[in-house]
């Protein structure tokens, strides 16, 4: 074996140990960070759920004990645990974005990005989250009102009604096509789901295009025993008084 090949060997076996160690070096550093975001989020959950608990007086807002016997003051309350989670999220996004030196409010945006960068855009992402800060809060309110039910978010009204089997033809499907935009926020059902409500969230610069939405579904949902209720999103009833409204007979 000449020198030569000796040299090219020595050489790729040096290339081989620096991958190596570069890739050893980028998994420690994943790990490095997970465990910082653990910690930190550790750090803003944990007065959540060690002294977080649920008032003493909620069990006396309509008789309902909480879940298995257990005193709803030994529990974290869900509504400030989800505060502090899209807390501990929120700075999560902001490390990350400082790290590259972006504000934590940057998106993209097409109209800047060139057109080869378009090109090779996906035809998708994916959202943040399933609700925004006030839906998620109203979601955990109303989940602490009613414990003994069921709670479902982004509900198509087609899967809450249907259209009598009398009814065929073209003033089915178009019965169907009313139906089929409509959404509600929440669908509150017993534990053998049937609904027993429904509740949306009103905008208070909500379009007529908006307002016009939520009559259609008022007018879809009379006269059936369901209660149709509308919280504002910025001002969110207690959940005791959403436990007393859901209550009342519809």
């Amino acid at each position: 074996m000449d020198a030569a090949t000796l040299v090219m060997i020595a050489g790729g076996a040096t290339w081989l140990c620096v991958l190596a160690w570069a890739i050893a070096r980028w998994r420690r550093t994943q790990e490095e960070r997970e465990l910082e975001r653990s910690m930190r989020l550790e750090e803003l959950i944990g007065p959540a759920l060690a002294g977080g608990g649920l008032p003493a007086s909620s069990g006396a807002t309509g008789g309902l004990p909480a879940p298995g016997g257990v005193a709803a003051a030994a529990a974290p309350d869900p509504v400030r645990l989800a505060e502090a989670m899209m807390a501990a999220q929120s700075v999560a996004m902001e490390r990350s974005a400082s790290r590259v030196g972006l504000p934590s409010s940057a998106r993209s945006s097409s109209a800047l990005m060139p057109e080869a960068a378009i090109l090779r855009a996906p035809p998708f992402l994916m959202r943040d989250r399933l609700l925004d800060k006030p839906a998620t809060l109203a979601f955990y309110a109303i989940r602490t009102a009613l414990p003994d039910h069921e709670v479902f978010a982004r509900v198509s009204l087609a899967d809450l009604l249907d259209v009598p089997e009398s009814v065929q033809g073209y003033d089915r499907a178009q019965r169907l096509k009313k139906l089929a935009p409509l959404t509600v926020d929440f669908a509150v059902t017993n534990k053998v789901m049937q609904l027993v409500a429904v509740i949306d969230l009103e905008d208070a610069h909500a379009t007529a295009e908006q307002r016009e939405m939520q009559r259609t579904k008022a007018e879809c949902l009379r006269g059936f025993p369901v209660r149709h209720l509308t919280f504002s999103r910025t001002r969110l009833p207690k959940y005791q008084d959403i436990r007393q409204l859901l209550q009342r007979p519809a």
